[in-house]
């Protein structure tokens, strides 16, 4: 689930300049798998925390960036994006599409985007429009994670 979210964090602000983090198991699923992420990014100006935690009772993402004349705030439990503008002191809200989820999971586990990322590779290799994500790209998100997994020891 971390490589998603670093995946259109890296689309949106560009790869981080440095990136820490810890990991680990909460619950035990039946399967050898880190469930939590807490991750501290360097952008060079600004810096950014993520947090994924996908087996929590309730699960939860959400992301900070903290910037010199803002901040941005997502929640992915309130369907919101909060941008705080310090120039005007006041929060600006906007409202995250919603989406459809199956019945018995957790309402904001919705399935648009997984089908939206076929589509586009559908139509990549029909002979439409490019595919968004590059596997040079991908490779680097996923360095940035096992950076994140090899600064601790779990």
């Amino acid at each position: 689930m971390v490589s998603f979210e670093l995946t259109w964090i890296v689309d949106v602000f560009g790869f981080p300049k440095g990136i820490t983090g810890y990991y680990g198991k909460t619950m035990d699923v039946g399967a050898d798998i880190e469930d939590t992420y807490v991750l501290s990014m360097n952008f060079g100006d600004w810096y950014g925390n993520l947090t994924v935690d996908v087996t929590s009772r309730y699960a939860t993402r959400s992301l900070i960036l903290n910037m010199e004349l803002g901040q941005i705030l997502w929640r992915w439990d309130e369907n919101i994006i909060k941008l705080y503008d310090a120039i005007d002191k006041k929060w600006i809200d906007y409202k995250q599409p919603e989406g459809h989820s199956v019945k018995g999971y957790n309402r904001n586990i919705i399935e648009e985007m997984y089908i939206e990322e076929i589509n586009a590779f559908i139509e990549a290799i029909s002979g439409g429009k490019e595919f968004p994500n590059t596997l040079d790209d991908d490779i680097k998100v996923l360095e940035l994670l096992h950076e994140v997994e090899n600064c601790h020891e779990n």
